[in-house]
């Protein structure tokens, strides 16, 4: 019976961190590394940084907030989502996530894998 309960424990705790969302708070004029460059440098930790991926960024502020993702020095995308707005963005596996923001603004963004039927088409 001990062992059940571990076992289900384990699942739980497995379940909550593998659903993990960063909330990431920014003061005007503020730019962040959301994930991309590694342990310590990065606001939010990618679990799959090294392979292809899929951040999920929700405007959980009152101010719009810019999503920017690079490769090295290249800009690849920027993107502004509006309060209350939600957007998924792919990143390949060097690519690094960004938020900015010209006042201030809050964000929510958590990691998946790309889904394999999908990438079929």
């Amino acid at each position: 019976m001990k062992k059940l309960f571990m076992v289900l424990g384990f699942l739980v705790a497995f379940q909550t961190t593998a659903l993990c969302q960063y909330k990431l708070e920014l003061d005007g004029r503020q730019s962040m590394c959301i994930s991309g460059k590694g342990p310590g440098q990065d606001g939010a930790i990618n679990p799959y940084l090294g392979e292809k991926s899929i951040a999920t960024v929700k405007n959980v502020g009152k101010n719009t907030l810019e999503v920017r993702i690079q490769e090295g020095n290249e800009i690849i995308e920027i993107v502004a989502l509006s309060p209350k707005e939600k957007q998924d963005f792919n990143l390949d596996k060097n690519y690094v996530l960004y938020f900015d923001a010209k006042q201030k603004a809050a964000g929510e963004v958590s990691f998946r894998r790309p889904d394999k039927k999908a990438d079929r088409r």
